[in-house]
């Protein structure tokens, strides 16, 4: 078995609208892009279980005491090792429970490539990093909040209760994710509407624009209608 991810470690840089797009792309594939709640416990036992490139997913269950984590992951094979009574909240809808899961899913889809620096040795752990973007806990919590909460549901939705009532999220993850999307909507959307759904959240992504809404994409200088 590998090493529990549990202390941070120091992990390949990835910026924080890279993290997003591989949240994104995640509820994509498994149908739920423009689903404010969807049932991780079903995503991950049957999406992410099916969709992790050339290896299983197996997941472990174990009744924690007040000492453990409540979940962590080991790769090697790639397991979720998760207290049971946090699963099952999480089935039910639990708004901490389903960051939890969410927050390892994180792991599981970005770390894997990662799993030989999660060891014993003290030069692997992050003692102190001025660069979050190299923290495996900060991406697995950026996965876990633009996973359960994508900038387009939350720019559309635009209200911290409502996105507790809608997307099954805790209030304080809701008030800080709405914050971060209204603060950067002004600087990060273009000022036309997307032509395949009419919602004005197009931004550039390169060499083209994208709709955080739909999906869709074409090159910033075409002359598309």
């Amino acid at each position: 078995m590998g090493r529990p991810l549990r202390s941070d470690h120091k992990v390949l840089f990835r910026r924080e609208e890279a993290i997003e797009e591989i949240a994104a792309e995640w509820r994509r594939e498994s149908g739920n892009y423009n689903s404010g709640y969807f049932n991780i416990v079903d995503f991950v036992e049957e999406d992410l279980s099916r969709k992790l490139k050339k290896r299983p997913l197996f997941i472990s269950f174990f009744d924690a005491s007040a000492d453990d984590e409540p979940a962590y992951v080991t790769f090697k094979p790639s397991t979720l090792h998760v207290d049971s009574e946090i699963w099952e909240l999480a089935r039910i809808g639990d708004p901490y429970a389903r960051y939890i899961i969410a927050h390892e899913v994180g792991h599981l889809v970005l770390h894997d490539h990662d799993a030989q620096a999660f060891s014993n040795d003290p030069n692997d752990q992050i003692i102190f990093e001025s660069m979050n973007e190299v923290s495996a806990e900060w991406q697995a919590n950026t996965f876990a909040r633009y996973f359960l909460l994508p900038t387009h549901i939350v720019a559309s939705i635009g209200s911290t209760e409502e996105l507790v009532k809608s997307c099954g999220v805790y209030t304080n993850l809701a008030r800080d994710q709405l914050a971060a999307v209204q603060t950067a909507k002004s600087g990060r959307y273009g000022g036309d509407a997307c032509s395949d759904c009419g919602n004005f959240t197009l931004r550039p992504n390169g060499a083209t624009w994208r709709c955080d809404t739909c999906g869709s994409s074409w090159p910033i200088f075409s002359q598309r209608k």
